[in-house]
C-alpha cells in the first residue's frame, strides 16, 4: 500500500488529535467559540515565525492535504527575490471570499515566514488582490478566520 500525503496527514495529525480529545474528554478544536487549538503544530509554527510582506505573481495553485476544515490551498508565487510557497486557507474559504489564485494573478501577501518540512513557507494572514483585502488569519495569534463561525 502506497502511503500518500493525505494518509500521512490523517495518521500523524488527526489520529493524535482524536485520541487526545477522547482522553481529555473535550474537543481539540471548538469551532463554536472560535478558539484555536492550544497545542497544534500549526500554532507552534506560526508563533515561531517572523512577520513578512511579499508581492508576487501566482505561478501555481496546489492542494495542501485534507484536514478537518477541508482541502487546504497553497500557492507558489514568483517575487523579486525568488519563488515562495504560501499556505493560504481551506479551499471553501478561498472560494467564499472570491480570491482568484490562477496563474499570472498579482498578490500582496502579509503573513508569517516559517519552516515547513525544512523549507521556507509563508502562512498567509492577509491577501490583497486588485485593491481588495481578504483576512485569512489574525496576524498576532494565527487564529484562522474560517474557525469563527
Amino acid at each position: 500500500m502506497k502511503i500518500t500525503p493525505a494518509i500521512r496527514f490523517h495518521v500523524f495529525l488527526l489520529l493524535p488529535l482524536a485520541l487526545a480529545s477522547m482522553l481529555l474528554g473535550e474537543p481539540a478544536l471548538d469551532k463554536k467559540s472560535g478558539e484555536w487549538e492550544r497545542n497544534t503544530a500549526s500554532r507552534d509554527l506560526f508563533a515561531a515565525g517572523s512577520a513578512t510582506t511579499v508581492t508576487g505573481t501566482v505561478l501555481s495553485t496546489n492542494k495542501l492535504g485534507v484536514g478537518p476544515d477541508g482541502e487546504g490551498v497553497q500557492v507558489r508565487v514568483s517575487t523579486g527575490d525568488g519563488d515562495l510557497t504560501v499556505h493560504m486557507a481551506p479551499r471553501w474559504f478561498i472560494l467564499e471570499n472570491d480570491l482568484n489564485l490562477t496563474r499570472g494573478e498579482r498578490l500582496n501577501i502579509v503573513g508569517v515566514k516559517i519552516q515547513f518540512n525544512r523549507k521556507p513557507v509563508i502562512m498567509a494572514t492577509e491577501v490583497e488582490q486588485r485593491n481588495r483585502k481578504v483576512i485569512l488569519r489574525d496576524l498576532a495569534t494565527g487564529q484562522p478566520r474560517w474557525n469563527r463561525k
